[in-house]
């Protein structure tokens, strides 16, 4: 993606692929899938947000984040755990901040959050996922996204 300083480049982790027009329509940029299934039983899909923000003033990533969680717990309810966790490294050593999603009382397929600030815009990647799959394993394949995502000063 070319941003206004920066260019993004976020490749599918391994055995996945990128789907763009169904992802569009849950709210994602786009969104990377397991390679043999399809979007609406995909038993892990990492959705990605980029959102421009070079034209809005006095922009806060910690009150964004602040109104997801609280959506978030709107639409889960009172069980839900959020906690923030060690922020992931992309493959620049830039730092996402992360938070981590639980209910202990049922099935919620929200797992992880991750949040990249560049100036100029800001990237939101989403993991979700369907009973079929452990969480430890899409975390793992989420982690390994996210260390492969990288930033380069744009040349435009």
């Amino acid at each position: 993606y070319e941003g206004e300083n920066h260019n993004y480049i976020i490749r599918p982790p391994d055995n996945f692929k990128m789907i763009i027009d169904e992802g569009s329509q849950d709210g994602y940029s786009f969104a990377f899938i397991p390679d043999s299934e399809d979007y609406d039983s995909a038993s892990i899909i990492i959705g990605v947000n980029i959102y421009k923000i070079a034209k809005k003033k006095n922009f806060d990533i910690e009150q964004l984040i602040e109104n997801d969680t609280t959506s978030l717990r709107k639409h889960y309810g009172g069980n839900l755990s959020i906690s923030n966790v060690a922020p992931l490294n992309n493959q620049n050593g830039d730092q996402l901040k992360t938070i981590y999603l639980n209910d202990t009382t049922r099935f919620i397929p929200n797992v992880m959050m991750a949040y990249y600030y560049g100036d100029d815009e800001v990237l939101i990647f989403d993991l979700d996922i369907s009973p079929a799959i452990p969480r430890f394993l899409a975390e793992k394949i989420f982690t390994a996204c996210l260390q492969h995502f990288k930033v380069q000063i744009s040349t435009n």
